[in-house]
């Protein structure tokens, strides 16, 4: 394993994803706790805000990654556009009213997120060889969660040593990811298109039964697993109703997400020898006990 083979677009798009990890997790983690105490609302509110914000991030994910290749290959463009939307709307969490509000602010939040994924994820691809991708997408996936470590730590001690109030802590988000915003726009860039290249002409339609069949397969698991999957803010609130202090719970979270990071980079490397379907098993399978566990 060596780092020094990923292309400097990659080292870019995973600094992005850590500041930009960075300032969301000093955010997601205090909704579950602002839910429940400034906002007097509970496991409802949660699992709708959680639940509404994803399903809009799942269903961008297919228009942007299909419209970057209706453009052409320049994805960019849709990465940035995604990136600057979530870095808007996060901060204005801490100013939220009402429950609601707070909806409407995490949609916009995930909006972001769907505009970005897609285009970002194929903007690593197209940067790497095919023999190191796995390599390449468990760096990007640690230092993504390592900024999540660095966030929650972050918040937790902003808590613990000032007094600085959760929407307060909730606003200076805003700084780590402007950072990411600006690294993406000046430190990312794209190879010209060829005047040839038919970047306007539509492409083919994606009909479902026109899918390769272990696509098809894939994606119905996939959904299933999606759909029975509990949002780890759960996590959050059960440690708050077990009477863990924010500063106790900000910690708690920093340490599921330095166990992610751990994991990434040997799991792209295990994906790339033993093969990437044995590995989203063992994943999917380790997270559906340890939930059981928890729930029990």
């Amino acid at each position: 394993m060596s780092i020094s083979r990923v292309p400097r677009t990659v080292i870019i798009l995973s600094l992005v994803s850590f500041f930009n990890d960075l300032a969301s997790e000093m955010v997601v983690p205090l909704i579950p706790i602002l839910l429940a105490t400034v906002l007097a609302a509970g496991p409802v509110a949660l699992g709708l805000v959680e639940g509404v914000a994803d399903a809009v991030a799942s269903l961008l994910k297919l228009w942007s990654g299909r419209y970057s290749d209706v453009l052409g290959g320049r994805r960019k463009g849709l990465a940035v556009a995604g990136y600057g939307l979530s870095n808007l709307a996060r901060p204005l969490l801490g100013l939220a009213g009402s429950w609601p509000i707070l909806l409407l602010l995490r949609s916009v939040d995930r909006v972001g997120k769907g505009l970005r994924s897609a285009p970002r994820d194929a903007l690593v691809a197209d940067a790497t060889p095919p023999e190191i991708r796995g390599l390449a997408f468990g760096l990007h996936r640690a230092f993504d969660n390592a900024g999540a470590v660095g966030g929650s730590l972050v918040a937790a001690a902003v808590l613990a040593w000032s007094g600085l109030s959760l929407s307060q802590v909730i606003l200076w988000s805003a700084v780590p990811g402007a950072i990411g915003v600006m690294l993406i726009v000046f430190g990312v860039g794209e190879k010209p298109q060829p005047k040839h290249a038919v970047a306007h002409e539509p492409l083919p339609t994606l009909p479902w039964l026109q899918l390769p069949v272990a696509l098809r397969r894939y994606l119905w698991v996939l959904m299933l697993f999606t759909f029975a999957r509990a949002s780890e803010t759960f996590i959050v609130l059960r440690g708050h109703e077990l009477g863990m202090s924010v500063v106790e719970l900000l910690i708690l979270w920093a340490i599921l997400n330095l166990t992610k990071a751990l994991t990434s980079i040997r799991g792209g490397v295990l994906a790339d020898r033993l093969g990437k379907e044995p590995m989203i098993l063992f994943g999917w399978i380790a997270f559906g006990y340890a939930f059981s566990v928890w729930a029990g």
